[in-house]
């Protein structure tokens, strides 16, 4: 008898990892591994026993992706056709889910119609993996002489790795880097970002330096330090890092506890405060006012950024500039938001849908989806890739896309993390606007996050 892993839709609302997404679900089954003697072989390899009887005709895959811009959704669209040239009969058709990926995941999940390839994101894997949901990727890749796991960089599989199992095969990363518009900074005669890292003064107090003497001008004209991601509260995506260049863990190794009573965690929120009251060079929600990225306006001295921002940069109203994060006393730590490929599993195709996480990622997809200049290589082979390096723009340093992959940290979000994010975001916000301190806002908060580390039972 199948074993059943059953999570209500509100549970898992209060589970899933992805801030501003709401999802639905329903009872779900975990895949089996392949059976003995299936395994993928060197060439096109063998077929798990639901594709067994099916011709290369028969297969049909859905994918499940979002897209940002036509442009994106255009090299979503070659990457699946590419796909299609080396897998004769089979048809992929794409349903650009765009911001209700999640929510339209869960549901066709719960309605028996799940994708048969879709983007998995870690801020809600472990969430979907527990909940059964997600194929457990590590049998195929043992029967698989080809898969060559060890090839991709550490911290890749590491995001997808939970208890034991690999639910998703990383196709995107993106690893953390600062961009700064050079022309403030000749301005206003300041030494820019790589500059300061060539000469080993690049830490977070310079760039706090920088900000202050980077910020004046007034009304639309004003230009502004730091944006801080224009999220500060974002633990997993901006403020992981501060913190553990400062030197500390903000979460106990067994992810059931959060260490926000240590001094320097304190320090990084009081940093961030002192910036948005203080020095005014912070972007704060009413410097945006319906701009979606203020760095691409021009007045913006210093972006928090991702490789993927290199390819929607303008880039010609002013002199775009590219350095690594700044070093704290533990050195230089750095984040990445990767995505990796995942099926379902209620899917009939798992096995061409795990050939599909190999090759986008792979050197065969790097024609089409690594040149898109969208992503670092997820796989050590291709950091030398001309993939790689011919889709790099004039502004961009390979250099410090490289160190940043290899100081990446692969921490996902833990428990209800759409949950505990919300509760912290309203008390740094509460902090940024100068209503408490950041040791009263942590302190109170701690108790109720502590129990949304916990996933829901039922």
């Amino acid at each position: 008898m199948q074993n059943r892993t059953k999570l209500s839709r509100r549970n898992f609302l209060l589970a899933a990892g992805a801030a501003g997404l709401s999802v639905g679900l329903a009872a779900c089954v975990p895949v089996a591994p392949p059976a003995a003697g299936t395994g993928t072989g060197a060439a096109t390899g063998a077929a798990t026993s639901s594709e067994a009887a099916a011709s290369p005709e028969d297969i049909e895959m859905l994918a499940f992706w979002w897209s940002d811009s036509p442009r994106d959704a255009k090299v979503l669209t070659d990457t699946f056709a590419a796909f299609e040239e080396r897998q004769p009969g089979v048809k992929i058709t794409f349903d650009d889910t765009s911001s209700g990926h999640l929510e339209k995941l869960m549901t066709n999940m719960a309605a028996g119609t799940p994708p048969d390839i879709f983007a998995v994101h870690t801020a809600w894997m472990v969430q979907v993996a527990a909940a059964g949901q997600l194929v457990d990727w590590t049998p195929y890749a043992e029967a698989d002489a080809t898969a060559n796991l060890d090839d991709y960089f550490p911290a890749q599989l590491g995001f997808y790795t939970y208890n034991n199992g690999l639910y998703a095969l990383p196709y995107y990363s993106g690893p953390s880097c600062i961009w700064y518009n050079e022309d403030i900074f000749r301005a206003k005669g300041l030494k820019t970002p790589w500059e300061h890292e060539q000469e080993g003064t690049w830490t977070w107090e310079t760039l706090r330096e920088l900000a202050l003497q980077a910020t004046g001008g007034e009304g639309m004209e004003r230009t502004l330090g730091w944006d801080a991601a224009q999220n500060p509260s974002a633990i997993h995506y901006y403020l992981c890092v501060p913190w553990w260049t400062s030197g500390v863990e903000f979460i106990n190794e067994d992810q059931t506890e959060w260490l926000f009573d240590q001094e320097e965690i304190i320090d990084v929120i009081q940093w961030h405060q002192d910036m948005a009251l203080v020095d005014k060079s912070l972007v704060m929600p009413a410097d945006l006012q319906g701009v979606t990225r203020m760095f691409d306006t021009g007045r913006l001295a210093m972006a928090w950024g991702i490789k993927a921002h290199a390819v929607s940069i303008p880039g010609d109203n002013f002199t775009v500039g590219h350095a690594p994060t700044p070093k704290g006393k533990a050195g230089r730590i750095n984040r990445d938001g990767p995505n990796g490929v995942g099926s379902a599993s209620g899917s009939k195709h798992k096995e061409m849908a795990y050939k599909f996480g190999l090759f986008m990622g792979g050197e065969a997809g790097a024609p089409t989806y690594l040149a898109s200049g969208r992503s670092f290589p997820v796989r050590q082979s291709l950091k030398d890739s001309k993939y790689f390096f011919d889709a790099l723009r004039p502004f961009e340093r390979a250099e410090v896309h490289l160190e940043a992959a290899q100081t990446v940290r692969n921490w996902r979000n833990p428990g209800q993390a759409a949950e505990w994010g919300r509760v912290f975001k309203a008390a740094i916000d509460e902090v940024l606007l100068g209503q408490t301190t950041p040791a009263e806002a942590l302190q109170r908060i701690t108790p109720e996050m502590n129990e949304l580390l916990k996933l829901p039972t039922s």
